[in-house]
């Protein structure tokens, strides 16, 4: 099994680090801290750190096709232009902001954004996983407790979606016209005293890189659900991962440290050379709403 070890690059300290993604528009990787409703970003040519604030709590974003970025709140899915416009909605809630929350997300190989959402008492399989079709956020997935990473392979054939709390990384096969999933198979689960699997990525080898909640890691996991490859991650709490610009070998990794606790690298923002490149994570295409 091929072993790594992340180096941390800015010992930002995040509550709750998430949601890592390249912004080809800044040339920077970008990461939220949900918690403290921060957007992070990191320019790798010249090193430069920088926080911005976001209007409300903010659990999943990605950069947009016209620039910008789109994210998801409890207010719903939006889009920014740049840091000092004021977001748009792109999709209204479609839960109960005082009984759920939307959680992870991703943007699919032609632009559309799935998100899921998860009930604040975490009632088991309470929560689900859809996709914002014409401004309306439609349900694809049922019976999840915690929706979490989402990704798909080099093809865009097969799409892979993570049930914290259910403890599986699943895998579909995946209608990238219509958005619509088939064949839906628990791919890799992870022994109980391991951690939690959270978010997630895939590489150009069709393999996936499945971030650790309390295992200090990111594992690699390959397209039948073997263990192949294991990132030591200097904090406890890994939440997500994602690569940098298209033929990039750097894996960046987000982590969280909810105590607040004074210790380096606990909810730093890491990266590390894994020697293959990440599958190209397509812009989200933003239609006007009226």
């Amino acid at each position: 099994m091929d072993a790594y070890q992340a180096d941390l690059l800015v010992d930002c300290r995040c509550l709750l680090g998430e949601s890592p993604f390249w912004d080809p528009s800044l040339g920077a990787i970008a990461w939220v801290d949900i918690d403290r409703s921060q957007l992070h970003r990191l320019t790798p040519s010249t090193g430069s750190v920088a926080a911005v604030e976001l209007p409300t709590e903010t659990s999943f974003v990605a950069a947009a096709e016209a620039g910008g970025i789109v994210g998801a709140s409890p207010l719903g899915v939006f889009a920014r232009l740049d840091d000092e416009s004021e977001t748009r909605m792109i999709a209204s809630p479609w839960f109960d902001p005082e009984l759920a929350r939307p959680n992870d997300g991703a943007v699919d190989p032609n632009g559309r954004i799935w998100v899921g959402f998860t009930r604040r008492d975490r009632e088991p399989e309470s929560g689900a996983m859809g996709v914002v079709v014409d401004g309306e956020w439609v349900r694809r997935i049922e019976s999840l407790t915690l929706p979490n990473g989402i990704a798909w392979s080099p093809d865009g054939d097969r799409m892979y979606y993570v049930d914290t709390f259910g403890g599986t990384l699943w895998t579909a096969s995946y209608d990238s016209e219509a958005a619509v999933l088939a064949d839906n198979q628990p791919l890799f689960g992870l022994e109980r005293g391991r951690g939690l699997i959270d978010g997630i990525c895939t590489d150009l080898d069709g393999t996936i890189w499945a971030a650790i909640w309390g295992g200090h890691a990111v594992l690699r996991i390959d397209a039948t659900g073997r263990e192949i490859g294991r990132v030591d991650v200097g904090s406890e709490k890994v939440t997500s991962c994602s690569f940098g610009p298209p033929g990039s070998t750097v894996l960046y990794i987000t982590s969280a440290n909810p105590e607040g606790t004074d210790v380096p690298g606990e909810g730093g923002f890491f990266a590390v050379d894994v020697g293959v490149q990440g599958v190209p994570v397509a812009p989200a295409v933003v239609a006007n709403r009226d």
